[in-house]
């Protein structure tokens, strides 16, 4: 399994600018960067893993570490104009993306959520753009939908339970008393009969 340097921007409490907390957590994860609005403080982090949930769970201990323990992850939505933006393309072209007008073959993913006429997880977003060479991008590795839910279940089940393991693909990654993940493919995290255990499933 091939190391990427992954994105995974998470919400934490308000900190001010000058907090030293910010100074700890950057020299723990090199690249953080804190930005606030309307009442959110999101910390982005970037960290080199063998996947999502590793280099959610890495960056969550170290933020906790820097007593910044993370609320949540912040998953990155986007609305047809934001994608527009980032692509450097009309708001049209997108909009023909959206009704399969264009790249029909490869059906563009379905909104996370229906308000503002739809917003979507920009790395499903950005896979699809990969897959179909619908435009050029130089994007770091994102977490999916189902990575948030899994990093977020950890969060609340508390982080000192989890320890991150590189094994190789099928072998548990993440264990904890009464809790394992197995890593089987790059696609989507799924419960598996018990919230305690989490399973990569095609």
């Amino acid at each position: 399994m091939t190391a990427h340097e992954f994105e995974i921007a998470f919400v934490i409490e308000t900190v001010e600018a000058d907090d030293p907390r910010i100074d700890r957590a950057m020299e723990a994860l090199p690249g953080t960067t804190i930005s606030g609005a309307l009442g959110l403080t999101i910390a982005t982090t970037l960290v080199d893993a063998h996947s999502a949930i590793e280099a959610g769970l890495h960056a969550a201990k170290e933020l906790a570490a820097a007593d910044l323990a993370p609320l949540r992850t912040y998953p990155d939505l986007v609305s047809r104009q934001d994608i527009a933006d980032r692509v450097g393309m009309s708001r049209q072209a997108v909009g023909n993306w959206v009704r399969g007008e264009r790249h029909n073959a490869k059906p563009f993913p379905v909104p996370v959520t229906l308000v503002a006429g739809g917003a979507w997880l920009w790395a499903s977003v950005v896979r699809w753009i990969e897959e179909t060479g619908a435009a050029e991008l130089n994007e770091s590795a994102l977490p999916t939908l189902a990575d948030h839910c899994v990093l977020d279940t950890m969060m609340r089940q508390g982080l000192s339970r989890f320890n991150v393991f590189t094994l190789p693909v099928g072998e548990p990654r993440f264990t904890a008393p009464e809790v394992a993940v197995t890593v089987h493919s790059d696609d989507a995290y799924v419960a598996m009969g018990s919230i305690d255990t989490y399973t990569l499933a095609a």
